[in-house]
């Protein structure tokens, strides 16, 4: 299962912590984990073209982003990469967790 972990702080989006594999399907034919590389993929490529400031990790099956950007427009291109994680997690809740923590 893919664990996701979204990390808020006053409502603004902090940190995206991203790992494990969905198993939906046979490697390399997994349409959950394409979906979700996908998303994350897009998410840092427009962050880095608004040259946000963020900090990504990219390991195997692991996704670190720390956010130290609260424009407005950042936030606003995270929420929708959420709104596409969330949506995956509804079509493959078996396959995609999606947790919340504010501090």
């Amino acid at each position: 299962m893919i664990e996701a972990q979204v990390i808020e702080h006053t409502h603004k989006i902090q940190q995206l912590l991203i790992k494990g594999h969905a198993n939906s399907g046979p490697y390399g034919q997994d349409l959950v984990c394409a979906s979700v590389s996908s998303i994350l993929f897009g998410l840092a490529n427009a962050l880095d073209l608004l040259q946000a400031h963020v900090q990504i990790q990219i390991e195997e099956n692991a996704f670190r982003m720390d956010v130290q950007d609260d424009q407005e427009l950042a936030q606003t291109i995270l929420r929708t990469g959420l709104i596409q994680l969330q949506t995956v997690e509804t079509s493959f809740p078996k396959h995609i967790r999606i947790n919340y923590m504010e501090v």
